[in-house]
């Protein structure tokens, strides 16, 4: 029995429109908890047990509601949250601990105070895999390019812990799909 007091965030592609609804419910204890985010994105919550990541269950809650399991695995995240940048080309790499990058989207004073300092104008993100988090201004066409070069790299079929091809840009607090200027 997974421990629902220590999970953590983990961003999932979305596959079908009933996963986008802000909680989802199997009702089967076995099934793991399941929160909309965005419409292209789900979270799950993991604990890690051995070097392993195990989902937690409806089974694990333990009185817990869904809304606790998601407030105590974000304050997990936050504590864990000692993220270090990297220059990627006119990108930035955002680096954790190499399997949680991507739920770092999640934390929104990070996105909405601190990295957007680092660069003018909107800041617009790429999270190929779950384990590789990169970001650029909006203006920055070379930055915009270092990000897709960033996603053909990580983004392959029969890669490990695929996520999306897809840029988002921060914009009122949320994340929306980007779409560059120029580019249908």
């Amino acid at each position: 029995m997974a421990d629902a007091k220590r999970a953590l965030p983990f961003l999932n592609p979305s596959s079908s429109a009933d996963e986008t609804a802000p909680v989802f419910t199997v009702g089967n204890n076995d099934a793991p908890v399941v929160r909309g985010w965005h419409p292209l994105l789900t979270l799950t919550y993991v604990v890690e047990e051995g070097g392993m990541m195990v989902l937690v269950r409806e089974r694990d809650l333990q009185g817990m509601t869904f809304e606790d399991v998601h407030n105590v695995a974000m304050a997990n995240l936050r504590e864990r949250a000692t993220i270090r940048t990297e220059p990627y080309g006119d990108a930035t790499l955002v680096i954790l601990d190499n399997r949680y990058e991507a739920s770092l989207l999640l934390i929104d004073e990070l996105w909405d105070e601190t990295l957007p300092r680092q660069v003018p104008g909107e800041i617009v993100v790429a999270a190929p895999t779950h384990n590789v988090l990169a970001f650029t201004s909006a203006a920055s066409r070379t930055g915009l390019a270092d990000l897709k070069n960033l996603v053909r790299r990580h983004h392959r079929p029969g890669s490990d812990h695929l996520l999306l091809p897809h840029f988002f840009v921060r914009r009122s607090r949320d994340w929306d799909v980007f779409e560059p200027v120029g580019q249908a």
